[in-house]
Protein backbone atom coordinates (compact mmCIF):
# COMPACT_ATOMS: atom_id res chain seq x y z
CA UNK A 1 0.00 0.00 0.00
CA UNK A 2 2.78 2.38 0.96
CA UNK A 3 4.72 1.42 -2.15
CA UNK A 4 1.68 2.25 -4.26
CA UNK A 5 1.27 5.61 -2.55
CA UNK A 6 4.99 6.36 -2.97
CA UNK A 7 4.80 5.51 -6.69
CA UNK A 8 1.76 7.76 -7.09
CA UNK A 9 3.58 10.62 -5.37
CA UNK A 10 6.64 10.13 -7.58
CA UNK A 11 4.50 10.15 -10.72
CA UNK A 12 2.77 13.32 -9.57
CA UNK A 13 6.10 15.00 -8.89
CA UNK A 14 7.35 13.94 -12.33
CA UNK A 15 4.22 15.35 -13.96
CA UNK A 16 4.62 18.63 -12.07
CA UNK A 17 8.29 18.79 -13.05
CA UNK A 18 7.45 18.18 -16.71
CA UNK A 19 4.87 20.97 -16.58
CA UNK A 20 7.40 23.37 -15.04
CA UNK A 21 9.94 22.46 -17.73
CA UNK A 22 7.36 23.08 -20.45
CA UNK A 23 6.50 26.45 -18.92
CA UNK A 24 10.19 27.40 -18.80
CA UNK A 25 10.64 26.32 -22.42
CA UNK A 26 7.62 28.40 -23.39
CA UNK A 27 9.00 31.45 -21.55
CA UNK A 28 12.36 30.88 -23.23
CA UNK A 29 10.66 30.79 -26.66
CA UNK A 30 8.71 33.95 -25.87
CA UNK A 31 11.92 35.66 -24.76
CA UNK A 32 13.71 34.57 -27.93
CA UNK A 33 10.80 35.79 -30.04
CA UNK A 34 10.75 39.15 -28.24
CA UNK A 35 14.49 39.58 -28.72
CA UNK A 36 14.22 38.93 -32.45
CA UNK A 37 11.21 41.21 -32.76
CA UNK A 38 12.79 44.14 -30.94
CA UNK A 39 15.93 43.86 -33.03
CA UNK A 40 14.29 43.44 -36.42
CA UNK A 41 11.41 45.87 -35.95
CA UNK A 42 13.85 48.62 -35.07
CA UNK A 43 15.12 48.80 -38.64
CA UNK A 44 11.87 49.61 -40.50
CA UNK A 45 10.88 52.04 -37.75
CA UNK A 46 14.24 53.84 -38.03
CA UNK A 47 13.81 54.10 -41.81
CA UNK A 48 10.29 55.46 -41.40
CA UNK A 49 11.51 57.99 -38.82
CA UNK A 50 14.32 59.16 -41.10
CA UNK A 51 11.97 59.40 -44.07
CA UNK A 52 9.34 61.42 -42.23
CA UNK A 53 12.05 63.67 -40.79
CA UNK A 54 13.41 64.30 -44.30
CA UNK A 55 9.96 65.13 -45.64
CA UNK A 56 9.41 67.59 -42.80
CA UNK A 57 12.77 69.37 -42.74
CA UNK A 58 14.47 69.14 -46.14
CA UNK A 59 13.83 71.21 -49.26
CA UNK A 60 13.05 68.36 -51.66
CA UNK A 61 11.83 68.16 -55.22
CA UNK A 62 8.51 66.54 -56.03
CA UNK A 63 10.27 63.43 -57.33
CA UNK A 64 12.42 63.16 -54.20
CA UNK A 65 9.37 63.47 -51.95
CA UNK A 66 7.57 60.80 -53.95
CA UNK A 67 10.54 58.44 -53.67
CA UNK A 68 10.85 58.90 -49.90
CA UNK A 69 7.09 58.47 -49.44
CA UNK A 70 7.26 55.18 -51.37
CA UNK A 71 10.09 53.95 -49.12
CA UNK A 72 8.15 54.90 -45.97
CA UNK A 73 5.06 53.08 -47.24
CA UNK A 74 7.10 49.97 -48.10
CA UNK A 75 8.72 49.87 -44.64
CA UNK A 76 5.37 50.33 -42.88
CA UNK A 77 3.97 47.42 -44.88
CA UNK A 78 6.98 45.31 -43.92
CA UNK A 79 6.50 46.25 -40.25
CA UNK A 80 2.81 45.27 -40.40
CA UNK A 81 3.66 41.99 -42.10
CA UNK A 82 6.20 41.14 -39.39
CA UNK A 83 3.62 41.79 -36.65
CA UNK A 84 1.01 39.70 -38.46
CA UNK A 85 3.49 36.83 -38.94
CA UNK A 86 4.29 36.75 -35.24
CA UNK A 87 0.62 36.88 -34.21
CA UNK A 88 -0.31 33.98 -36.49
CA UNK A 89 2.72 31.95 -35.49
CA UNK A 90 1.79 32.41 -31.83
CA UNK A 91 -1.77 31.19 -32.49
CA UNK A 92 -0.38 27.97 -33.92
CA UNK A 93 -3.12 27.69 -36.53
CA UNK A 94 -3.87 30.13 -39.32
CA UNK A 95 -7.54 30.91 -39.92
CA UNK A 96 -8.59 30.40 -43.54
CA UNK A 97 -11.50 31.51 -45.74
CA UNK A 98 -11.67 29.31 -48.81
CA UNK A 99 -13.02 30.18 -52.23
CA UNK A 100 -12.43 28.76 -55.73
CA UNK A 101 -9.99 30.67 -57.92
CA UNK A 102 -8.87 29.78 -61.43
CA UNK A 103 -5.21 29.61 -62.36
CA UNK A 104 -5.29 32.52 -64.80
CA UNK A 105 -6.83 34.81 -62.19
CA UNK A 106 -4.38 33.64 -59.54
CA UNK A 107 -1.45 34.26 -61.86
CA UNK A 108 -2.67 37.79 -62.56
CA UNK A 109 -2.78 38.57 -58.84
CA UNK A 110 0.65 37.03 -58.29
CA UNK A 111 2.12 39.01 -61.19
CA UNK A 112 0.68 42.26 -59.83
CA UNK A 113 2.12 41.50 -56.39
CA UNK A 114 5.54 40.73 -57.89
CA UNK A 115 5.56 44.01 -59.80
CA UNK A 116 4.59 45.93 -56.66
CA UNK A 117 7.21 44.25 -54.47
CA UNK A 118 9.97 44.72 -57.04
CA UNK A 119 9.18 48.38 -57.72
CA UNK A 120 12.31 50.51 -57.27
CA UNK A 121 14.35 47.33 -56.78
CA UNK A 122 17.61 46.65 -58.68
CA UNK A 123 16.52 43.01 -59.01
CA UNK A 124 15.29 41.91 -62.43
CA UNK A 125 12.13 39.84 -62.49
CA UNK A 126 10.02 37.69 -64.79
CA UNK A 127 6.59 36.11 -64.43
CA UNK A 128 5.41 33.21 -66.58
CA UNK A 129 2.08 31.38 -66.82
CA UNK A 130 1.88 28.11 -68.75
CA UNK A 131 -1.63 28.83 -70.01
CA UNK A 132 -3.25 25.71 -68.56
CA UNK A 133 -6.53 26.15 -66.71
CA UNK A 134 -6.95 24.82 -63.18
CA UNK A 135 -9.29 25.56 -60.28
CA UNK A 136 -7.93 25.73 -56.76
CA UNK A 137 -9.87 26.10 -53.53
CA UNK A 138 -7.77 28.52 -51.52
CA UNK A 139 -7.72 31.39 -49.11
CA UNK A 140 -6.58 33.91 -51.70
CA UNK A 141 -5.11 36.37 -49.20
CA UNK A 142 -3.09 33.64 -47.48
CA UNK A 143 -1.69 32.15 -50.68
CA UNK A 144 -0.69 35.61 -51.92
CA UNK A 145 0.96 36.18 -48.58
CA UNK A 146 2.85 32.88 -48.81
CA UNK A 147 4.07 33.71 -52.32
CA UNK A 148 4.96 37.21 -51.13
CA UNK A 149 7.11 35.75 -48.35
CA UNK A 150 8.93 33.58 -50.89
CA UNK A 151 9.55 36.61 -53.11
CA UNK A 152 10.82 38.61 -50.11
CA UNK A 153 13.20 35.79 -49.19
CA UNK A 154 14.54 35.63 -52.74
CA UNK A 155 14.97 39.41 -52.85
CA UNK A 156 16.86 39.45 -49.55
CA UNK A 157 19.10 36.57 -50.65
CA UNK A 158 20.02 38.51 -53.78
CA UNK A 159 20.54 41.77 -51.86
CA UNK A 160 23.20 40.04 -49.73
CA UNK A 161 24.98 38.50 -52.72
CA UNK A 162 27.49 39.71 -55.29
CA UNK A 163 25.45 38.50 -58.28
CA UNK A 164 26.01 40.90 -61.19
CA UNK A 165 22.52 40.47 -62.64
CA UNK A 166 20.19 39.41 -59.83
CA UNK A 167 16.91 37.93 -60.99
CA UNK A 168 13.67 36.53 -59.55
CA UNK A 169 11.53 34.24 -61.66
CA UNK A 170 7.88 33.54 -60.80
CA UNK A 171 6.19 30.69 -62.65
CA UNK A 172 2.71 29.16 -62.40
CA UNK A 173 1.95 25.80 -64.04
CA UNK A 174 -0.61 23.08 -63.51
CA UNK A 175 -1.55 19.47 -64.20
CA UNK A 176 -4.82 17.54 -63.77
CA UNK A 177 -3.90 17.01 -60.11
CA UNK A 178 -1.89 20.07 -59.05
CA UNK A 179 -1.23 23.77 -59.46
CA UNK A 180 2.35 24.83 -58.79
CA UNK A 181 3.74 28.22 -57.84
CA UNK A 182 7.51 28.41 -58.32
CA UNK A 183 9.66 31.26 -57.01
CA UNK A 184 13.29 31.11 -58.18
CA UNK A 185 16.34 33.29 -57.73
CA UNK A 186 19.87 33.12 -59.10
CA UNK A 187 21.47 33.86 -55.73
CA UNK A 188 24.14 31.95 -53.81
CA UNK A 189 21.81 29.19 -52.62
CA UNK A 190 20.83 28.13 -49.10
CA UNK A 191 23.77 27.14 -46.88
CA UNK A 192 23.90 23.39 -46.36
CA UNK A 193 24.11 23.87 -42.58
CA UNK A 194 20.52 25.20 -42.33
CA UNK A 195 18.73 23.34 -45.14
CA UNK A 196 17.35 20.68 -42.80
CA UNK A 197 15.72 23.31 -40.56
CA UNK A 198 14.88 26.03 -43.07
CA UNK A 199 11.14 25.90 -42.23
CA UNK A 200 11.70 26.31 -38.49
CA UNK A 201 11.16 29.70 -36.78
CA UNK A 202 14.09 32.15 -36.45
CA UNK A 203 16.28 30.37 -39.02
CA UNK A 204 18.11 32.84 -41.27
CA UNK A 205 21.31 32.90 -43.29
CA UNK A 206 22.89 36.30 -42.80
CA UNK A 207 19.76 38.23 -43.78
CA UNK A 208 19.69 41.91 -42.90
CA UNK A 209 15.89 42.02 -42.69
CA UNK A 210 13.16 39.85 -41.21
CA UNK A 211 12.77 37.77 -38.08
CA UNK A 212 13.35 34.43 -39.77
CA UNK A 213 9.76 33.17 -39.63
CA UNK A 214 8.63 33.85 -43.20
CA UNK A 215 9.16 30.27 -44.40
CA UNK A 216 7.59 28.88 -41.24
CA UNK A 217 4.46 30.89 -42.02
CA UNK A 218 4.52 29.71 -45.65
CA UNK A 219 4.64 26.08 -44.52
CA UNK A 220 1.70 26.57 -42.15
CA UNK A 221 -0.36 28.18 -44.92
CA UNK A 222 0.46 25.36 -47.34
CA UNK A 223 -0.45 22.73 -44.72
CA UNK A 224 -3.84 24.43 -44.21
CA UNK A 225 -4.45 23.99 -47.96
CA UNK A 226 -3.47 20.29 -48.03
CA UNK A 227 -0.56 21.29 -50.25
CA UNK A 228 3.14 20.60 -50.27
CA UNK A 229 6.20 22.84 -50.16
CA UNK A 230 9.78 22.06 -51.09
CA UNK A 231 12.92 23.68 -52.43
CA UNK A 232 15.94 22.94 -54.59
CA UNK A 233 19.17 24.84 -54.07
CA UNK A 234 22.86 24.75 -54.72
CA UNK A 235 25.92 27.00 -54.93
CA UNK A 236 25.90 28.84 -58.24
CA UNK A 237 22.46 27.52 -59.23
CA UNK A 238 20.28 29.65 -56.98
CA UNK A 239 17.18 28.48 -55.13
CA UNK A 240 13.67 27.51 -56.21
CA UNK A 241 10.76 27.13 -53.80
CA UNK A 242 7.71 25.28 -55.11
CA UNK A 243 4.29 25.66 -53.51
CA UNK A 244 1.94 22.92 -54.75
CA UNK A 245 -1.84 23.12 -54.33
CA UNK A 246 -4.47 20.47 -55.19
CA UNK A 247 -6.29 21.15 -58.47
CA UNK A 248 -9.98 21.11 -57.49
CA UNK A 249 -11.13 20.97 -61.10
CA UNK A 250 -11.44 17.19 -60.81
CA UNK A 251 -8.85 16.31 -63.42
CA UNK A 252 -10.24 18.67 -66.03
CA UNK A 253 -7.22 20.90 -66.48
CA UNK A 254 -7.16 21.84 -70.14
CA UNK A 255 -5.04 24.07 -72.29
CA UNK A 256 -6.60 27.44 -72.89
CA UNK A 257 -7.67 27.97 -76.50
CA UNK A 258 -4.67 30.14 -77.17
CA UNK A 259 -1.50 28.53 -75.83
CA UNK A 260 -0.47 31.89 -74.53
CA UNK A 261 2.46 32.64 -72.33
CA UNK A 262 1.91 35.72 -70.22
CA UNK A 263 5.24 37.24 -69.32
CA UNK A 264 6.35 40.47 -67.72
CA UNK A 265 9.82 41.68 -66.97
CA UNK A 266 11.44 44.91 -65.95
Amino acid sequence: MNAGMDLSAVLKKNADLQKRIQNLEHLSSVGEMATHLLHDMRQPLNIVHAGVDSLATLDLSSDEREEIAAIVQQELQRFGSMVQDIMELARGRISTRFSVLHSEGLFGKLKTMLERQMKNSPVNYRALFDGREAAVRIDERKILRAAGNLINNASEALANSSILRPEIYLRVDSSPEWLNIHVSDNGPGIPESIRHKIFEPFVTAGKEKGVGIGLCIVRKIVDEHDGTLWFTTGPGSGTTFTLRLPNRAGGQATALQSERLAEVQN
